[in-house]
């Protein structure tokens, strides 16, 4: 029959490729390119088959996806400054970094880039890209005479997102306000040959310093407090039955840092399977301290996961999450994973921004530890449960966020099984 023939003839869904390629960004940027078929398609919502007719190889699924991210419609700006253009131009590059989807693309990428060409010459054109619109700001600066004919907009442009991608790839903080305009003025000054003004920038935190706890007054732990503020609710019990075994459970409920690796883990394996995870790890590295792991020689690391019982299917690239993730938290809340919900107050919105920026944590992801946190651990901030989406609703079975018991822990599983045979039929 001719069935074949006409499915070839017929024209591409433009919702579906999106909803394909959105996929496919998603997981790029929550763990790089370890992703398969199965995967991309369930988070698409068709079927397997749809994206093998699309994309033949996992290769052409990325290489599709990233090239839909474009600069092209990014418009230069035009402030009548040559320090505002910049002040412009930082302000885009901002937008793109800070942005934790594009920061995980950003990481994904470039580590692709290294081992294969076709990655190499995508991130080479995104690059011109970026050169282009330098060009074309800096060039009204040079027409006017305020910068001189020789002026380079490649070195410019290195300078500025080259500092940015480094602070991403290695993890840490983008520059605050201050910062910036420090940028900004050491910027024009060599672009111009006048003097930088002489501002100091802000003291940083060193490395494992505890991070300064910028709540208010009546949010601080009373004197007496038996031990830090962790969690948000004092008086809420928290007996976890995450994992079928007591002991890991206990320290689930009473480490914030071993929840938030419990969480980075859930992929790929049974959830009880992953929230066990940071119980092996403590007991293998003799300790579960964010500074301590993001210090440790990333063999060792990779050789304390892969041991008998793993703590996960893929021990060497978990290990090198979990150390990324450790070494976030050391740089930007000094240690400490309960200082992502406690610093400052944040609302609902802002914590969902903050765990979404954590190296393994994507839009998915983040929603799922905020509604974990929320249903669970007492960790309610304002309009938690609508940034948690879907997996705030009080009576849902969709993750880890609802299993206190046996039953419940089955009636996820079912949940997810049944959501799966839909996408799958859907396809």
């Amino acid at each position: 029959m001719g069935g074949g023939t006409a499915r070839r003839g017929r024209a591409p869904d433009p919702a579906v490729d999106e909803a394909i390629r959105t996929a496919v960004l998603g997981l790029l940027a929550e763990r790089g390119a370890d992703m398969t078929f199965d995967e991309v398609a369930a988070r698409a919502g068709v079927g397997r088959a749809t994206v093998f007719r699309r994309f033949p190889t996992k290769r052409d699924l990325i290489l599709s996806a990233m090239a839909s991210q474009s600069t092209g419609l990014i418009r230069p700006p035009a402030t009548g400054t040559l320090r505002g253009d910049l002040e412009a131009l930082a302000a885009i590059a901002m937008e793109i970094f800070g942005d934790p989807a594009r920061s995980g693309l950003v990481r994904g990428v470039v580590a692709e880039a290294a081992r294969d060409p076709a990655f190499a010459e995508l991130f080479r054109s995104l690059l011109e890209r970026r050169t282009a619109i330098f060009a074309e700001v800096l060039g009204r600066h040079v027409a006017t005479g305020e910068l001189p004919p020789e002026t380079d907009p490649l070195i410019v442009a290195d300078l500025l997102s080259g500092m940015l991608a480094l602070r991403l790839m290695s993890h840490r903080a983008l520059p605050g306000p201050a910062e910036r305009a420090r940028i900004i003025d050491l910027l024009v000054a060599g672009l111009t040959g006048a003097r930088a003004p002489e501002t100091r920038l802000p003291e940083t935190q060193a490395p494992g310093a505890r991070a300064a706890d910028t709540r208010e007054p009546d949010a601080q732990a009373p004197e007496d407090a038996p031990g830090p503020d962790r969690w948000q609710d004092r008086g809420m019990e928290r007996t976890l039955h995450l994992t079928g075994d007591p002991e890991a459970d206990t320290l689930l409920a009473e480490e914030p840092l071993a929840l938030m690796i419990g969480m980075l883990l859930d992929q790929q394996i049974a959830m009880e399977v992953a929230f066990a995870g940071p119980k092996k790890i403590a007991d293998r590295l003799g300790t579960l301290d964010a500074a301590d792991i993001a210090a440790r020689d990333p063999e060792e690391l990779a050789e304390a996961f892969a041991q008998t019982p793993a703590v996960h299917r893929f021990p060497a690239s978990m290990a090198k999450r979990v150390q990324a993730l450790c070494a976030a938290l050391v740089a930007d809340y000094g240690g400490r994973a309960e200082a992502v919900w406690t610093t400052g107050s944040p609302d609902g919105r802002e914590l969902l921004r903050r765990l979404k920026a954590l190296p393994g944590y994507g839009d998915q992801k983040a929603r799922i530890f905020l509604a974990l946190l929320g249903k669970q651990m007492g960790v309610r901030p304002d309009g938690w449960r609508k940034a948690a989406g879907p997996y705030g609703e009080e009576d849902a079975r969709r993750s880890i966020a609802d299993v206190v018991d046996e039953q419940t822990l089955t009636e996820v599983r079912e949940f997810k099984k049944a959501a799966k045979a839909a996408a799958k039929k859907k396809g």
